[in-house]
């Protein structure tokens, strides 16, 4: 089957190496995706999702896959493809667990754009 896809994500290296990169398996990237839409779902919490053509749709996700998600809104539920989708932000705070143990901390800040020192 080939070797795994990685997907690459920025690291804390310290401040003489600036920020480099490593790899997170897919197994890995698809549990936290699984965790984010999961715990958006349960708490029925709205979601803004923007597609990569800046389209901005919002509502409540109601059910997903690996490949499609489907978002309700006004008694309409829309089938949103993943690929086609670039951001969700959903309107509550989202805890992921550590995944990938001290690295994920490093991450998050990254992410959040938290100052690295």
């Amino acid at each position: 089957m080939g070797r795994p896809r990685t997907i690459r994500t920025c690291k804390r290296q310290g401040r003489e190496h600036g920020i480099g990169f490593h790899t997170v398996e897919k197994e890995n990237v698809h549990n936290v995706q699984d965790v984010f839409l999961s715990q958006i779902r349960r708490a029925r919490a709205a979601v803004t999702v923007f597609l990569v053509n800046g389209v901005k749709l919002q509502g409540y996700i109601t059910w997903f896959d690996e490949q499609v998600v489907l978002l309700r809104r006004d008694e309409q539920t829309q089938l949103i493809y993943k690929h086609a989708i670039s951001t969700v932000m959903p309107s509550i705070a989202v805890n992921i667990p550590d995944f990938n143990g001290a690295d994920a901390k490093a991450d998050r800040d990254v992410t959040l754009g938290d100052e690295l020192i």
